[in-house]
């Protein structure tokens, strides 16, 4: 029987570190992995997403019977399969385009007996911030906070899991809560066919930190000095200058993260009663 698993992110939810995982564990892996990079220059790139184009759909052709040919079982991690990180600043929703961007793998996936998705969310009080941030490294130019998802703060996870149940309908999915990311590290990898294969890494090093308030504040000023292509190394210069730290970016008010938190809460909730969250010892067997 063949497997294909995608580890989707979300963005800031350690994507970064479990792909430090797995390239650590590629050359005693059974399966083929496949990271952004490659997936991103084929795949979820602008020329990989033209639908309606020759070139990109003879460009996925290619890439996913390379990838077939290499390997009986493969494993994807790429988190711009949900959208890249500046989307965020011309959409009002979260992840509007899953069914579209996801559905490019169909194709692949038909080839496959087992099918899995990997997906990690993270309480909006901290998940936010943190996309705000990481979405100004791409973008051509500065924006607020607010001009984040039309200023929309409340989304739901569920309508994200909803979206990647509707496109692959026959596939297992499992959460997984962020908060808990280090101790269920090796939960991950047993579920995406890596039992019994120790990363190479720590769970608990850390890849890259957002950036804090007062590097976000020197950005701004100084940005306009710069052309476009240099304001992003500009970004992450002034974001690991510990004397401009000045605290971390904290947008909401107390009674905002109260609500939000208690929406996630919510999700969570709806998740483990639908039989999506992952809970400690659960893939044991």
């Amino acid at each position: 029987m063949s497997s294909i698993s995608f580890h989707l992110g979300a963005h800031k939810t350690a994507s970064t570190h479990f792909q430090s995982c797995l390239h650590s564990i590629q050359d005693r892996a059974p399966a083929l992995i496949v990271g952004p990079n490659e997936s991103r220059s084929s795949i979820t790139s602008r020329i990989g997403m033209a639908i309606d184009s020759e070139r990109g759909a003879t460009l996925r052709a290619k890439t996913f019977a390379k990838w077939q040919a290499t390997a009986k079982d493969l494993i994807v991690s790429d988190e711009n399969i949900l959208a890249e990180c500046n989307d965020g600043f011309k959409q009002d929703e979260l992840y509007p385009e899953i069914q579209k961007r996801l559905g490019l793998f169909q194709p692949l996936v038909a080839g496959y007996d087992d099918i899995r998705v990997l997906l990690v969310i993270r309480n909006l009080v901290d998940f936010l911030p943190a996309y705000y941030l990481e979405a100004l490294r791409w973008a051509p130019d500065y924006k607020e906070f607010h001009e984040l998802f039309g200023g929309r703060t409340h989304f739901s996870w569920m309508t994200v899991v909803g979206d990647i149940v509707a496109t692959l309908p026959t596939a297992r999915v499992l959460v997984v809560p962020y908060e808990s990311y280090p101790a269920q590290l090796t939960e991950m990898l047993k579920f995406i066919g890596l039992k019994g294969l120790e990363p190479r890494i720590s769970a608990n090093q850390v890849i890259r930190r957002s950036p804090k308030r007062g590097s976000l504040m020197a950005f701004k000023v100084i940005r306009r000095l710069l052309p476009t292509s240099k304001r992003r190394g500009l970004f992450n210069r002034l974001s690991a200058q510990r004397l401009l730290s000045l605290g971390c970016f904290d947008p909401f008010s107390v009674p905002q993260k109260q609500r939000l938190s208690a929406l996630y809460q919510d999700d969570l909730q709806a998740l483990r009663l639908r039989g999506y969250l992952l809970s400690t010892g659960q893939l044991a067997q």
